[in-house]
């Protein structure tokens, strides 16, 4: 969940794990306030990127913990 100085929300993103293809799917939702932002596909692509990044750490995290 991304907010604002307020604590409004502006971006909830849910990482949905495929089993098929061992990958996650995201599902997005905005409001109103982050559509109006002049930089909101940097700002998009930027949360992606950084929730990728954060669920391999985690998970490469847990696979050293269990060795």
């Amino acid at each position: 969940m991304l907010t604002d100085a307020k604590h409004q929300e502006l971006l909830v993103l849910q990482p949905d794990f495929k089993w098929k293809k061992v990958t996650y799917e995201y599902d997005i939702a905005t409001a109103e306030t982050f559509e109006a932002l002049p930089f909101k596909d940097v700002l998009l692509l930027l949360t992606v990127h950084l929730a990728n990044y954060y669920i391999t750490i985690m998970s490469a995290t847990a696979v050293i913990a269990a060795t």
